[in-house]
């Protein structure tokens, strides 16, 4: 699967992409819009993945927005907005947390962040527990 972090006005992920067992490649998971500065990212299907992220990028619309299946999570976090949106199981809801994360690694996010870590380090530290977290660990930032 994979690990994505937000804390701070930071989003991050790594970049695995595993069918299985089988390390398949490389992918970048999260987005920056630039007209506004709103960050995504997401973990699951690589193909619902891509398609949320062209939603996303062009403006949300939300006639346009792919179904999810079972697997497929995204993150929403808006610049100078407290509140972030989770998508997961189909639907989504919207929340104001200290930091979130999502993911197969999600755990050992949490438990970074909460122990101090900014979103970066924590995607550094769920790559090391976490199977289906690893390669790069990629960061964008509501100011670029």
């Amino acid at each position: 699967m994979t690990t994505i972090a937000y804390k701070d006005g930071v989003l991050a992920g790594d970049t695995l992409m595993i069918k299985g067992s089988t390390i398949t490649g490389h992918i970048t998971k999260i987005v920056r819009r630039e007209s506004d500065g709103a960050l995504c990212g997401g973990s699951g299907n690589l193909n619902w993945l891509q398609a949320f992220h062209r939603w996303f990028l062009d403006g949300e619309k939300d006639d346009e927005m792919p179904e999810p299946s079972e697997y497929d999570n995204a993150i929403i976090a808006r610049k100078d907005d407290p509140e972030v949106e989770i998508f997961e199981f189909g639907g989504s809801f919207v929340f104001e947390p200290n930091f979130t994360a999502i993911g197969s690694g999600k755990e050992y996010a949490f438990g970074a962040m909460s122990a101090g870590a900014d979103a970066e380090e924590a995607i550094r530290i769920a790559c090391l527990y976490d199977p289906g977290t690893g390669g790069e660990v990629q960061v964008v930032r509501h100011d670029g």
